[in-house]
């Protein structure tokens, strides 16, 4: 019996190898919108929606895509509102040179930089920073609006040595500015995703010999409840 064994884990290894080219046919012949909307669904099962628009955080901030406002859905109109407090709200100089905004349909992309840059290897912002935290707040707390937050890094940070390594360090970042947004603001965590991305995602060229500290930074997406998220991987 015992010599024989091998028998059935050469017949589990070819199975697995059917299975493979099988999976390989199958992707090759799925064209590439709904191999998005497949991977959308493997994400978060319980929560898919082939109906709802795709978001993908790779690249620069999405161009302004309103049209006028008497045209504009209720969902559009409240991301416009969104945009317009915020945008009064970072009226100080001093925090309005150190974010950008972006608004689509889809929702509004507020993403800090400059001095609002974490230190090397840092997990927590500065004052400034708080000043936009505090701005996100009071968006969750008027608006009808969930938000995914995502951590990024530069190429040359390591998180060490309080961290092991790039992901952990934007994924703690991350997690930093989630902490603050639900303990201070009282938001409700089931309203918020975060996210990281290492030095995947960088908004200028960066490479460990020439990292950019523009690149260290946390972004805020304020959409409607039933948009799909992806992470563009």
């Amino acid at each position: 019996m015992a010599g024989s064994s091998w028998k059935v884990a050469y017949a589990d290894f070819v199975t697995a190898m059917m299975a493979f080219f099988l999976l390989m046919w199958v992707l090759n012949m799925v064209p590439p919108e709904t191999q998005k909307e497949m991977s959308v669904y493997f994400m978060d099962p319980g929560g898919y929606n082939s109906g709802a628009a795709v978001i993908d955080f790779s690249g620069p901030p999405p161009v302004e895509k309103m049209g006028d406002e008497e045209n504009l859905t209720p969902e559009q109109l409240n991301l416009l509102a969104i945009n317009r407090f915020l945008d009064e709200t970072l009226q100080d100089e001093l925090v309005s040179k150190k974010t950008s905004m972006a608004t689509t349909e889809a929702g509004v992309l507020l993403r800090t930089s400059s001095a609002l840059n974490f230190e090397n290897n840092g997990v927590d912002l500065g004052a400034e920073g708080e000043k936009v935290l505090q701005a996100v707040v009071q968006v969750m707390q008027r608006f009808k609006v969930n938000l995914a937050i995502s951590g990024h890094t530069d190429s040359a940070e390591t998180g060490r040595p309080r961290l092991r390594d790039k992901w952990e360090l934007s994924a703690a970042r991350a997690a930093s500015v989630t902490a603050y947004i639900v303990d201070r603001g009282g938001i409700n965590p089931s309203m918020i995703r975060s996210s990281s991305y290492a030095n995947f995602r960088p908004i200028v060229p960066d490479s460990a010999e020439e990292p950019n500290p523009v690149n260290r930074r946390v972004e805020f997406f304020f959409h409607t409840p039933d948009t799909r998220l992806s992470n563009g991987r």
